[in-house]
């Protein structure tokens, strides 16, 4: 293959702001290319971008759909999601627009299907479909109670003992839901409510002091805060906020006679972190106080709507207790805890706003939020309604040290009333001495509805094959029954599943004979814990809710994924899900295990919804699993319509480096209207369909995407390090901790190294061992398998890591303490105990942290740094000597260390997040991503822990491929210098040996303190270097040979001045033609030019010297800044589109002596227009926008965006050195 290929160099090197142009680079694509090669430079629509396409409200038409698919097929897309809504307001994508819209599954929706989908078939679409009605999650109204979620429900009757209690039994019933936000029901049916079942009757000695609260004893509360309202803040029943404050203060508690304190209930009106992070202070006396405890938040889902959260602390008696706040600044991004309800203000809230860019936490206060406290005699289980799975969350275990046996239940002393109930509730029943509660349990639906759906049916039971078959039968499988097997194998090939927002379900007609079947234990003395009740010690609590928590996520992967794949596989269709963490509690991993390609999303703009951990889950569930696709919905949220390609580059490629191959882009909404602009939304999501502005330019995005993802798909991910998540539920995989504060990395790599998370069910069933490496089925391998610090285990994983050490696995962990599970007993934790002495031996983590046990060794307490270098295992990939190019300043990833930066920033306001990478192999080859995520040149030395093989340059935005001029080996590495343009990336590839190979390894210039631009060109064996400024350079190669080159004199770049003509296609169907000198748009006194949104049309004829074009020159024109895309033409020939810095481009093939024409395409944003008619009345606005929560466009008086070309225009020239 001829290359003619380019080089931008670091050292005496300096920016180079000038590409190829794009008729050398389609040069490159003529020929015959074979196997990844061809499929980079000439990538199939199959490995592009898709969209989520959403019929919102029923606003679909016959012409909209088909403007619609036959957009996406000019625009490269290679299919689309379909979500379908009916008419209704916001939550189904905003209000109706059409007269007589197709409701779903009505003929006239399936007459629109027809069309769908044989419009698909002719442009060559595929199309996925979601699982029901609206976006989440699989329900409808031919979801019967039976077959719905469900949740555990129970009433309880307090009796005095010694004598006969013959009474009725209240039957219990549904409570309001605490986690999720599935659609109100407006009226619950009265098949809903009278659908009810029993389970057990249980009844056991409730302790003496149990009934006593901080309410019932009349506590005097003093605070030193401003409450509102004592009552209030003292009543357990109390909902509205009574204290706000951002000083540090207590409130006090004092009670008349000394009261034992077991645990503390804490209402904070909406989730608010500091209400759960105070320190506990007890006092005999009033005056001294001594710190107890700490409550600690528990983690939480961002739909997570629990503001009352019950807090196990240490026992205590006393008759003063303080619970003390300190103000603190808010922790940096997570999506377990700050921000976690929609009741605080919005998606993903933050109490202190939504900073773009960066913003210093450091100096800000996170304020304290209460309704009402009230402190416990009784037990409880720590955090028990996320333990229960009555809402998401995730929380520490308890010791039997912090809460006693004698504050539990025995196990003994529970009684099974069951038999002893008639069917009527009625019991009859000769109690024992002293005080009993009975407890009537039973299950019920969750009346959770799907999230804007068709009649906001209930949502399907997520435990069982049934609940799935019926889910699957009501909406998809009728679908594909409608448009015929031919239709259903060749055009609707995947069923999708969509966000889970259904709260967590924890109950299920199935679940009771699986957990028996599962856990090889009966459920029924235990159910006490799920209200709460601790039983037995807290350790056999902890355990048997493990076991809950553990069988629901085996359930929702065994039961409903696998009955979704199966029906689906049937039909001829695949299947993809999103996470079901943070909503239904499960293993983020796990639940990718029963679907063929795994998905996620990630938000632009809304801080808190960016999902690290979504996007980790379904990266390693793929890889773990053996699944080659990973999708991302793909920039949700959106912003304000001024998103643009090179805007969203960087964040895109974010979610590249961290695992995604498929971008399913948020949103194309569709457009009832095709000819009314910029035409309807969605309920929220990215601007982007046949209407976008830049649609049509913006296609050189979607072909890069398209390049990448060809790649990213290819070959397998390789990573040094495979982490853990450890046993609790809910698992998630492990993100950075640059990234968060929760499902971290623990211990953390060290710059340079990347790694997957692998979860129990893979490990036990799919990880082996060869030369030391960790090994999968796909053959993925690992050099180190990481532990969770979590040092309970189950005796089968503890049994598989004593294996996998044996066999010469290189493992990090501490030693195991004991069983996670009841599963087994007391032999259970005797042999994990075992196998922790047999293993670990004498290691403690502390004087003793390295041990070899069979062909293997085990790590404790070292560092990863250490244990690497014990490994002799170098870094895969670093940045060396990095610098901010144009100031020659040292550059630092300050993103690296969170303490502020919105991580779903996109433009201007993305920074901090510096250099990213990630590496694949493929049949021998090796290829590595590499993504500057700043907007800024940074200058560096790529280094690789590869040799013996040429690297080269894969650029996706262009397709061009180039052996790389300038490298060297040390050490087994291979460094590159590199200067990176602002949001580049590349992909740097190994694949050909370099025995042979005589490059260059250097540049040398006699001015070392110049900055001098260079660009290398590679022929077979000829290096050709040429200059942008005049000098000399000593080139040196591998063999050590030395030749100078030198330029004596560089032409000073031509500066286009004047006016251009510039045509503006107006939106009335006028073109206004002006005048313009450059600039933005937004400085001109014409309001249709000031506000224009579009393409706009520039033509200038200048006049080139001959002296250009002698002989070994290249000639450039550099358009300075654009905002935001720009095609240029010179004398007629297309040169391409310019979409990103440097807004630069070659034209030595196609301009001439004399007299050339330059045309050039400048599209901005809608931003502007829509700006302008927001204060215009609406019979006067050339814009139409419907739908969504963007309804109406912008906000009046909106701040103008820069827009067209800016410049300075100039031509400039590269001279060969000699």
């Amino acid at each position: 293959m001829k290359r003619r290929d380019f080089i931008k160099l670091t050292g005496s090197a300096g920016a180079v702001f000038c590409l190829l142009t794009p008729q050398s680079i389609k040069a490159l694509t003529d020929g015959d290319y074979a196997g990844l090669e061809n499929s980079f430079i000439n990538p199939q629509r199959s490995v592009g971008p898709w969209v989520v396409w959403h019929w919102t409200s029923a606003n679909q038409t016959k012409e909209g759909v088909i403007s619609d698919l036959q957009g996406m097929a000019e625009a490269g897309i290679a299919g689309a999601t379909l979500f379908s809504f009916p008419t209704g307001g916001m939550g189904s994508g905003g209000g109706t627009v059409i007269d007589n819209p197709a409701e779903p599954l009505t003929p006239e929706w399936f007459d629109l299907i027809d069309l769908a989908v044989n419009e698909a078939d002719r442009l060559g679409l595929k199309l996925a479909i979601q699982i029901s009605a609206g976006w989440a999650t699989a329900g409808g109204d031919w979801i019967p109670p039976e077959l719905s979620q469900q949740q555990v429900v129970w009433s309880e009757t307090l009796i005095q003992g010694g004598q006969t209690y013959l009474g009725s039994l209240e039957r219990p019933t549904r409570g309001e839901p605490i986690g999720g936000h599935g659609i109100a029901q407006p009226e619950i049916p009265d098949s809903w409510n009278n659908y009810y079942r029993d389970l057990h009757v249980l009844a056991f000695p409730v302790p003496q002091d149990w009934s006593k609260t901080s309410f019932t004893e009349n506590a005097k509360i003093t605070s030193n805060l401003p409450v509102t309202d004592f009552e209030k803040l003292g009543s357990p029943d109390n909902r509205s906020v009574v204290l706000k404050s951002e000083k540090e203060g207590y409130i006090q508690f004092e009670f008349e006679n000394p009261f034992t304190l077991r645990a503390i209930k804490v209402e904070s009106g909406s989730y608010n972190l500091p209400a759960h992070t105070m320190e506990i202070q007890q006092s005999n006396d009033g005056v001294t106080f001594a710190t107890i405890g700490k409550l600690d938040a528990m983690l939480s889902g961002f739909q997570t709507q629990l503001t009352e959260l019950t807090h196990v602390v240490p026992q205590s008696t006393a008759k003063f207790y303080r619970l003390v706040y300190t103000p603190k600044p808010p922790i940096n991004y997570d999506e377990h805890m700050v921000g976690a309800s929609f009741t605080s203000g919005g998606f993903g809230a933050r109490p202190y706003g939504e900073p773009s860019g960066f913003v210093d936490l450091s100096k800000m206060v996170d304020d304290l939020s209460i309704a009402s406290v009230c402190l416990l005699s009784q037990a409880t289980v720590h955090h028990w309604e996320a333990k229960t799975a009555m809402t998401w969350g995730k929380s520490r275990r308890v010791a039997n040290a912090e809460m006693p046996a004698s504050a539990c239940i025995p196990l003994d002393a529970i009684i099974d009333l069951t038999n002893e109930m008639q069917e009527d509730g009625t019991l009859n029943w000769k109690v024992p001495d002293g005080e009993w509660k009975i407890m009537r349990f039973g299950y019920t639906t969750m009346a959770r509805t799907n999230g804007h759906g068709v009649g906001q049916g209930l949502e399907s039971d997520k435990f069982s094959r049934e609940g799935a078959r019926i889910a699957f039968e009501g909406w998809y499988g009728r679908i594909l029954d409608h448009v015929g097997p031919r239709m259903a194998d060749s055009v609707v090939k995947m069923l999708n599943i969509d966000s889970w927002e259904c709260g967590s379900q924890n109950w299920s007609p199935v679940f009771k004979e699986e957990f028996e079947k599962r856990r090889g234990y009966k459920v029924t003395k235990y159910l006490p814990l799920m209200t709460g009740i601790p039983v037995e010690s807290a350790e056999v609590s902890e355990a048997f809710l493990y076991d809950i928590r553990r069988t629901i996520a085996d359930l929702i992967s065994d039961n409903f994924f696998d009955e979704m794949r199966t029906l689906a596989h049937a039909k001829g269709s695949l299947v993809n899900t999103e996470v079901t963490n943070p909503t239904m509690t499960s293993d983020g991993i796990l639940a990718y295990k029963n679907v063929d390609e795994t998905s996620s999303e990630f938000w632009c703009e809304k801080w808190n919804c960016w999902k690290p951990c979504d996007i980790r889950d379904a990266a390693s569930g793929a890889r773990v699993y053996g699944k080659q696709i990973v999708i991302a919905e793909a920039f949700t949220g959106g912003g304000d319509w001024r998103e643009h390609p090179y805007d969203l580059k960087a964040l895109g490629d974010m979610h590249y480096v961290d695992g995604v191959n498929r971008m399913m882009i948020h949103l194309w909404a569709a457009q009832p209207y095709p000819d009314r602009k910029p035409g309807a939304t969605g309920a929220t999501g990215l601007y982007f369909n046949q209407n976008t502005t830049w649609i049509k330019p913006g296609k050189v995005w979607l072909d890069y995407m398209r390049r990448v993802q060809a790649l990213l798909q290819s070959g397998v991910a390789t990573c040094d390090a495979l982490y853990f998540i450890g046993e609790e539920i809910p698992a998630r995989a492990l993100i950075p901790p640059k990234y968060g504060s929760f499902f971290v990395t623990e211990p953390a790599l060290p710059d340079g190294y990347d790694y997957d998370s692998i979860n129990q069910d893979a490990l036990l069933s799919r990880a082996r061992v060869e030369e030391n490496n960790i090994v999968l089925p796909n053959e993925v391998r690992y050099r180190v398998l990481v532990l969770h610090p979590d040092t309970k285990l189950t005796p089968q994983l503890a049994r598989k890591i004593k294996a996998l050490i044996a066999e010469g696995a290189q493992v990090v962990g501490p030693k195991p303490t004991g069983s996670i599970t009841l599963e087994g007993g007391v032999q259970a934790h005797e042999e994990v105990l075992s196998i922790a002495d047999e293993v670990w031996g004498d290691l403690d983590g502390v004087l003793r942290q390295e041990r070899t046990y069979g062909l293997g060794r085990i790590f404790w307490g070292m560092p990863m740094v250490d244990v690497l270098d014990r490994m002799n295992l170098s870094p895969d990939v670093l940045f060396l000597n990095q610098t901010e190019t144009l100031s020659g300043n040292p550059f630092r990833a300050t993103a690296n260390q969170p303490v502020g930066y919105n991580p779903t920033a996109y433009g201007e306001d993305r920074k901090g997040w510096g250099l990213m990478w990630n590496h694949r192999s493929n049949d021998g080859k090796d290829f590595y991503f590499l993504s500057n995520q700043e907007q800024m040149l940074i200058s560096t030395e790529i280094s690789i822990r590869q040799s013996g093989r040429i690297p080269e340059f894969w650029h996706p935005d262009s397709g061009q491929i180039e052996d790389v001029p300038l490298w060297r080996e040390e050490n087994g590495r291979t460094i590159i210098p590199h200067i990176f343009q602002p949001a580049e990336s590349v992909f740097v590839m190994f694949r050909h040996s370099s025995a042979k190979t005589n490059q260059l390894v250097d540049i040398i210039s006699p001015n070392q303190g110049a900055k001098t631009n260079l660009q290398i060109d590679v022929q077979a064996s000829n290096i050709n270097v040429w200059a942008k400024e005049s000098g000399s350079w000593i080139l040196e190669k591998k063999n050590g040979n030395q030749h100078e080159v030198k330029v004596n004199k560089i032409d000073t770049p031509v500066a286009v001045e004047g006016e251009w003509e510039v045509r503006f296609p107006l939106l009335t169907g006028e073109e206004r033609v002006t005048e313009l000198n450059l600039g933005s748009w937004t400085n001109s006194e014409d309001d249709e030019i000031k506000h224009f949104s579009g393409t706009a049309t520039y033509h200038k004829t200048i006049d080139l010297d001959e002296a250009l074009f002698r002989k070994n020159k290249r000639i450039f024109l550099d358009l300075g800044e654009v905002r935001n895309l720009a095609r240029v033409k010179v004398n007629g020939q297309d040169l391409g589109v310019i979409w990103k810095p440097p807004y630069c481009i070659e034209m030595t093939t196609t301009a001439k002596p004399g007299l050339n024409i330059i045309e050039i395409e400048a599209t901005n944003t809608w931003h502007n227009r829509l700006a302008y008619d927001a204060g215009l009345p609406k019979k006067e606005r050339q814009t139409w926008v419907a739908c969504g929560i963007r309804n109406g466009g912008i906000k009046k008086n909106a701040e103008l965006v820069p827009a067209g070309i800016l410049g300075p225009v100039k031509i400039s020239s590269w001279i060969k050195a000699k």
